[in-house]
């Protein structure tokens, strides 16, 4: 069955499956194996479960015409997606960064909707099966869509962007992110500068950080710089001031005013009014363990949990320092994969720390070689004593942040 052959059956379906504990009826089941489990064996599963095909890889498994077998089905899925994506034809926006480009998506998508009908990436599908279940969620009903691609390695990002065909790229900053598979920042930014070349190759609109060392230095032909100019109010949340308009969030920290005034440049670029801009910006709720205040019965927290890597760690406690508040703590998690650089990673935020004169909770193994200098040290979140320690807090203003490993967000209950 040729890809076209195979996009003719999808638009007849309800959509695309991976998981048969997700599936929708009349789907187009994909059998992706992984390192621990062979996808195949769920297809059977699947069309018992109501999809109305099944794509395998396995001949062993094809025991009707409602199974399609392929060469690969993750690459047949990439292809798949490629093909939709050239068979809708409008414009593709995609972003990659170290830092921020789940809520500087986020914004965007807030900003644009304002005079477009946009599809984006749900949650942090970014990778080599996110990017193309997106991609195929597109319908004609969308005016364009917002791809976020994350990478730990490189090379991942030019495959992306082969994939997504993307007009316009936006890389939010080159941060010390997944040092364990790239081995150093210089070549992150490499990395990242994928996507810049394929847009700029192709015709396509750059958006690069002024304020980035790593970016700035040769920008693509046909670039918008963004993180040029504006002003921080001295409030909670990041509000920002740029050509004399105030532009208020719920976002905590002023490690976000690059990603808002990132939504300010592309809106203004798109045709968005300043006033429908400011109108995106306020209205949005930050949420997913992302840069949210939340309030308990005994305390305010800032849940910033879902990832963590030497630059954004660095950037939150500095803004959690400045932060005027008498009775701060933080709760801080490891930082994962840094690899052969964790120890120095985490003996330096260590000493950011006590530089600032914080109170603060270490977790997890990341600090554990220096725990005897420390004043509290957990094993983990689970860690009973933690849990006691935490249930303890009462008025104060608790900054929790973290790899995701860490699960920090398993706290909450007891702040």
């Amino acid at each position: 069955m040729t890809i076209q052959e195979l996009h003719n059956l999808f638009k007849n379906t309800s959509g695309v499956c991976t998981d048969t504990r997700t599936l929708f009826t009349d789907c187009l089941f994909f059998a992706l194996s992984g390192a621990n489990f062979n996808g195949n064996k769920f297809a059977k599963k699947a069309i018992e479960n109501g999809a109305a095909y099944a794509v395998i890889d396995d001949p062993e498994f094809k025991t009707s015409d409602q199974y399609i077998l392929v060469n690969n089905t993750l690459e047949t899925l990439q292809l798949l997606a490629n093909y939709h994506r050239k068979d809708w034809g409008k414009k593709i926006f995609a972003l990659t960064g170290s830092n921020g480009k789940t809520t500087t998506k986020e914004l965007l998508h807030a900003v644009l909707s304002e005079n477009y009908n946009v599809l984006s990436t749900e949650g942090n599908f970014n990778n080599h099966i996110g990017v193309p279940l997106t991609l195929l969620k597109i319908t004609e009903e969308h005016d364009m869509a917002i791809i976020e691609m994350g990478a730990n390695h490189e090379f991942e990002i030019e495959q992306l962007s082969l994939i997504a065909e993307p007009n316009y790229a936006l890389i939010t900053n080159i941060g010390k992110a997944h040092l364990a598979g790239f081995g150093s920042q210089d070549i992150i930014a490499k990395s990242k500068q994928e996507l810049f070349d394929f847009v700029s190759k192709n015709g396509g609109h750059c958006f690069v950080n002024y304020q980035d060392k790593y970016l700035r230095v040769s920008p693509p032909n046909s670039h918008t710089f963004f993180n040029t100019s504006y002003g921080l109010f001295d409030s909670f949340y990041c509000n920002i001031i740029k050509d004399q308009k105030h532009y208020k969030s719920n976002l905590v920290g002023n490690v976000n005013a690059p990603n808002i005034e990132a939504a300010i440049t592309v809106g203004k670029y798109f045709g968005i009014s300043e006033q429908n801009i400011q109108n995106a910006i306020s209205n949005y709720q930050p949420s997913n363990n992302r840069s949210q205040k939340l309030t308990t019965e005994k305390n305010e927290l800032i849940l910033d949990a879902y990832n963590a890597n030497p630059s954004s760690m660095h950037a939150a406690i500095t803004d959690f320092s400045n932060i005027v508040k008498g009775n701060k703590i933080a709760l801080l998690g490891t930082m994962a994969e840094l690899g052969i650089h964790s120890d120095d990673e985490h003996l330096a935020l260590i000493n950011l720390c006590k530089s600032l004169e914080l109170n603060v909770v270490y977790i997890g193994a990341g600090y554990a070689p220096f725990s005897h200098d420390l004043d509290q040290h957990y094993t983990s979140s689970s860690d009973i004593k933690l849990i006691d320690f935490c249930k303890s807090l009462s008025g104060k203003l608790i900054l929790l942040k973290g790899s995701r490993s860490q699960k920090l967000e398993a706290l909450i209950e007891y702040l």
